[in-house]
């Protein structure tokens, strides 16, 4: 499959060399939780508790040594940007687990969806991207 390459060239915001773009309500994660059961809608709100305190922990910016894809994106060149791409990851983060929830365990029985949690172990770029110890 060809790699996807978006159609917009300059976001109206820019960071280092990452445009901050406006988020999309259709959009794809790529990271999911795999051995999550849901089994009333408690373990729902429940899983979705669970992304949203993944999504505000603490976690590495371009140029941070921990950062997974510094070799991408470029390191910010104050502060205050480096503040701007926090609250943006922090955001894109927090939209991705709300919507993970919604469609990986968005099916007639109630479990997890095998075409999104086939994912959860796949490499990005030939990359892990969760930590370790993490699936």
């Amino acid at each position: 499959m060809p790699a996807y390459h978006s159609q917009c060239k300059e976001g109206p915001n820019k960071i280092g060399n990452m445009s901050l773009m406006p988020i999309k309500t259709d959009q794809r994660a790529n990271v999911f939780f795999r051995n999550y059961e849901i089994k009333s809608e408690v373990d729902r709100a429940q899983g979705t508790q669970e992304m949203y305190s993944l999504a505000i922990s603490r976690f590495n910016i371009p140029g941070e040594a921990g950062f997974p894809l510094n070799g991408v994106y470029a390191k910010p060149a104050t502060t205050k940007e480096a503040d701007s791409m926090r609250q943006y990851f922090l955001q894109l983060r927090q939209e991705t687990g709300k919507r993970v929830v919604e469609r990986v365990f968005d099916t007639p029985d109630g479990k997890p969806s095998k075409w999104w949690t086939f994912f959860a172990k796949r490499k990005f770029m030939e990359k892990s991207l969760s930590g370790p110890g993490q699936y």
